[in-house]
């Protein structure tokens, strides 16, 4: 387990072994191992390409992946998938800022939408990696063209290590309705929790961007 703790914003750094208490499925663990400090970070940043982007949120989404390139650790090693209802751009882990975000100046919003599945493409590409794992979406949440569900995708979630973090973009209103020919309305609204509930289980957390120009 990589844990960050923190007090009023900044690291507590005097926590000792028995600050911590570890439970699975509410049975107490016992701690093994207890060190401190940088973990070198393993990141997936997933950029939501799709038509319901365009304009100015995904321009706000690339900023966002551009910001988190340039505040790469040494050592922190990230992939970026750039995806509408397939793969537009997937570039292999790299601890480079400029590799991980070349090529996507000028991207253009275009397809549908498939979170769900993207998200599962990250987990598989984390699952083969070592240390802190992370995915980060940059996204408005909308997925219409996805084969897998949220609830099909939890699973997958408990077994991963990584963390979830959704840095979600309002391209629309909220309580817009969306159907496909997957899910109608009522389905999509409930894809649409149940992709905060993924968020949540990982024990990652969902940043709500309600302006856009914030997204740096």
């Amino acid at each position: 387990l990589y844990v960050t703790a923190t007090r009023g914003g900044d690291p507590a750094l005097d926590l000792g072994r028995e600050d911590f208490q570890v439970s699975d499925d509410g049975s107490a663990q016992k701690l093994v191992t207890f060190e401190r400090g940088d973990v070198p970070l393993t990141a997936v940043l997933v950029v939501d390409s799709s038509l319901s982007m365009r304009g100015a949120p995904l321009a706000a989404a690339l900023a966002g992946a551009r910001a988190f390139a340039a505040g790469m650790a040494p050592l922190d090693e990230s992939m970026l998938l750039a995806v509408s209802d397939r793969v537009l751009r997937k570039t292999a882990f790299t601890a480079d800022p400029a590799e991980l975000v070349a090529g996507i100046t000028g991207a253009s919003a275009r397809g549908g939408s498939a979170i769900f599945d993207h998200l599962y493409l990250a987990l598989l590409e984390l699952e083969r990696r070592q240390g802190r794992k992370v995915v980060v979406l940059l996204s408005d949440g909308i997925d219409v063209d996805s084969l897998l569900s949220s609830r099909e995708l939890e699973p997958v979630v408990g077994r991963s290590q990584a963390l979830l973090y959704w840095i979600r973009l309002h391209a629309t209103e909220r309580g817009a309705r969306h159907r496909s020919a997957w899910r109608d309305f009522e389905e999509h609204a409930a894809e649409l929790a149940g992709l905060e509930r993924l968020v949540e289980r990982s024990g990652g957390r969902v940043v709500e961007l309600p302006r856009i120009d914030r997204a740096e």
